[in-house]
């Protein structure tokens, strides 16, 4: 979208729902406006209504960013003043919607989690994980919403859901199923005082990005009614961070090996 101030400062507004930036899309919406207007300097606004992993690409194009609570804030502060206009209402009602189902994570039993609820919770990750990233994941078997963290070298962890895997990279497809059984033998043959289960992966599959091992159980703590625990899921995680560096940290199936 394109707006003129006083009929001579351009103002470029990209209005993003529930996709990304693309093939350099927002370096040429401003090179054009650039060119017609000849200006070098104006406004322009990156208007997000869903969510997004980051913004950084965004920013370095020279987007200023303006999100859904933004948006939410100034319609509330409209409605609280006497907005009554319908489409005021139906927008802010619209967005208010969005809002409470990426935050239902906190107030859902985790086994009825849909999509939204997990954006919500991999938000809240990022704030206590500052290396953490987030996506929806395609595969063959259907896809997964994924959050990704504790890069070190070619091995990072990743949330697959439900699941906490153990992954590795291997650009050399002659060494990917000999390095990725070296880490899974290597994390599955430790010992320690820790309550983590690492065990072998239902399949550990072939190609550049692979599953050395997973945690044998749900990383997720919940209460008795089965509500996320974010602070002890964080605890969990960070356990696995230490096992994914130094694998004698950790009990596997609950038997501790010999010193």
């Amino acid at each position: 979208m394109l707006a003129e101030i006083n009929g001579k400062i351009p103002l470029l507004i990209e209005d993003k729902t529930q996709t990304k930036n693309h093939s350099g899309q927002l370096t040429r919406y401003i090179e054009s406006v650039e060119k017609e207007y000849r200006v070098k300097e104006f406004p322009a606004i990156y208007f997000k209504t869903f969510d997004q992993c980051n913004y950084a690409t965004i920013e370095k194009a020279g987007y200023g960013i303006y999100l859904r609570s933004d948006m939410l804030g100034v319609l509330r502060t409209g409605i609280e003043r006497g907005v009554r206009d319908q489409v005021v209402l139906d927008f802010y009602q619209y967005l208010t919607a969005i809002e409470e189902a990426v935050q239902a994570y906190s107030t859902t039993a985790v086994v009825n989690w849909k999509r939204d609820c997990w954006i919500g919770f991999f938000l809240k990750l990022q704030s206590k994980f500052a290396d953490g990233s987030w996506d929806y994941v395609p595969n063959k078997g259907g896809g997964f919403m994924g959050f990704w963290w504790h890069r070190q070298e070619n091995k990072y962890l990743q949330l697959e859901e439900n699941v906490l895997a153990f992954k590795i990279e291997v650009k050399d497809r002659a060494n990917q199923s000999s390095q990725r059984n070296t880490w899974y033998k290597r994390l599955t043959a430790s010992k320690g005082a820790s309550s983590l289960t690492i065990v072998r992966p239902s399949r550990f599959g072939r190609g550049r990005w692979m599953t050395a091992a997973t945690l044998g159980e749900d990383y997720r703590q919940t209460d008795h009614a089965g509500m996320l625990h974010f602070e002890n899921t964080v605890q969990t995680m960070r356990k696995a961070e230490l096992a994914s560096v130094c694998p004698e940290s950790v009990v596997i199936r609950g038997i501790s090996l010999g010193d």
